[in-house]
């Protein structure tokens, strides 16, 4: 169990971790315990010596809509999102995509339905990406 039930995490006998994005009502939209979930499931991943792959895929109908504006409140695009740790080596938004890189296992993103925004930057973290004949992959330009 992750965050809020945002992400489910199951690690199989054979070492296969299976990452489900779980807020499939939104099309697995981006909010704030949905960054805060990815966030937790990288260090945790990243921390099990058992892990020999990864699989990143989302709940429904869609990967990840990307980011869940109404979510944010007044806060809009600022805030804890755009928040720095000196530590880290991106801002909260970023680290969804920089931290599958922590996970010394191979990670693979398998993408279906909508992948905008937010959710391509967290597929594009994944090592290697499928895609599913029915995807859309799409950021704002």
């Amino acid at each position: 169990m992750v965050t809020a039930q945002r992400i489910l995490l199951d690690v199989d006998e054979a070492g296969v971790a299976t990452v489900t994005l779980n807020r499939a009502e939104k099309h697995n939209a981006l909010d704030p315990a949905m960054f805060d979930a990815l966030l937790d499931v990288t260090g945790e991943l990243a921390a099990d010596r058992r892990v020999r792959a990864v699989v990143v895929h989302g709940a429904g109908k869609s990967f990840c809509s990307g980011l869940d504006i109404s979510s944010l409140g007044g806060e809009g695009l600022g805030g804890s999102l755009l928040e720095r740790d000196d530590a880290d080596r991106g801002n909260h938004a970023q680290r969804v995509s920089l931290d599958w890189r922590r996970v010394p296992a191979p990670v693979i993103a398998v993408l279906h339905g909508n992948c905008f925004g937010g959710g391509l930057q967290v597929a594009l973290g994944a090592d290697i990406r499928y895609a599913t004949s029915d995807a859309r992959l799409s950021v704002m330009g």
